[in-house]
């Protein structure tokens, strides 16, 4: 690769750690929705701690896994942990839509990004730079224990099945990202979601149920 080259791709990868939302859109031709862009930018904020609560089969799990992929890809020493209640939501939801994404991806993107059934990672860069699925509750406290990196993301998909305790554990590690359905009304999520008191997050969505009804945002420092 020739200097002119390697500096346009540079150019290129920064303007795409700086905007999640374009990055999708010439990465992997995803247009995000107003509401859907509103919660990437929030995302990106170095630290930052994102709740969503929506209906189902309103594109959460598509965000995520676009999110899973910006921070891995884009961050060097990037690991990120992928959680939910059962191995099956894991593999037939939110890491089948990683695949997909990888399969529609920029040619350049596809060759970068190697997926198993339970894991994503940057070619050459396996042991580095990943995002690895796997089961979390509360009775399983080690799962997502072990993880370190200069950056770390953590993916929580229907969070409501896992306590405050067990979460705490981890969550100041780095950005983290959690789901759940509208209506949903405890455990983790719900405390994390309307109790600005544990000083857990600092970008909140409040939801309506077909999306995102509003995003507040809470500049107070972690």
């Amino acid at each position: 690769m020739n200097s002119k080259i390697r500096d346009k791709l540079k150019k290129k990868l920064l303007k795409w750690r700086a905007d999640p939302v374009l990055f999708a859109q010439e990465a992997f031709g995803f247009e995000a929705t107003d509401q859907q862009a509103a919660v990437m930018r929030s995302f990106a904020r170095p630290g930052a701690k994102v709740a969503v609560a929506s209906g189902h089969g309103v594109g959460k799990s598509s965000l995520m896994a676009i999110l899973a992929m910006w921070h891995t890809l884009l961050f060097k020493d990037a690991k990120a942990a992928a959680t939910a209640a059962s191995a099956t939501q894991l593999r037939d939801v939110l890491m089948a839509e990683v695949r997909k994404w990888v399969g529609q991806a920029h040619p350049w993107i596809r060759a970068q990004l190697e997926c198993t059934t339970m894991r994503m990672s940057v070619a050459g860069n396996e042991s580095t730079q990943f995002l690895t699925a796997r089961t979390a509750r509360a009775e399983r406290p080690d799962a997502l224990q072990g993880l370190h990196a200069t950056h770390m993301a953590f993916f929580i998909d229907e969070a409501f099945g896992a306590g405050v305790r067990f979460f705490k554990r981890f969550l100041h590690a780095g950005r983290v990202f959690q789901t759940t359905f509208t209506g949903n009304s405890q455990g983790f999520f719900l405390e994390g979601h309307r109790n600005l008191a544990l000083q857990f997050f600092n970008d909140i969505c409040e939801a309506a149920p077909d999306w995102v009804a509003k995003l507040m945002v809470n500049n107070k420092e972690e």
